[in-house]
Order: structure tokens, then sequence, then C-alpha cells
């Protein structure tokens, strides 16, 4: 499923990215929606793309736990 684009998900998401980066924790769902976000044909902003970006990069650091 993609991203669907309309006048509230660019504040939903970037609230779910502050929200994963302050609590340190992602889950599977959470990690595919991101990912969708980042692959799809619709476009994000530039804001969206670089808290996406820092999440993946914290995980794959470990600075961020991916859970159940």
């Amino acid at each position: 499923m993609c991203y669907v684009i309309n006048s509230s998900s660019h504040s939903y998401l970037i609230s779910q990215i502050n929200r994963v980066l302050q609590e340190g924790k992602l889950t599977a769902t959470e990690e595919k929606y991101f990912l969708d976000a980042m692959l799809c044909y619709q476009p994000i902003t530039q804001e969206e793309l670089m808290g996406i970006t820092e999440i993946f990069s914290k995980l794959q650091s470990g600075k961020l736990q991916l859970i159940e």
C-alpha cells in the first residue's frame, strides 16, 4: 500500500516521524509505512524525507529499536 497524499497526510507523517524519533522505537508496520512513503510515486516534502532518512539512519546504527 502506498502513502496517500491528502490535506492532513503531511502533518500526520511528520507527527509519526517525530513520535518515533522521540520514543526511540519503531514497529515493523511503521517501518513499512515509512518505506512506502519514500518509495511510492507520491512526492513527499524535504522535511518528510529528512525525517524518514534520520529514522532509518538511527535504526541502522542501533540508536532506534525495532519492536514487535
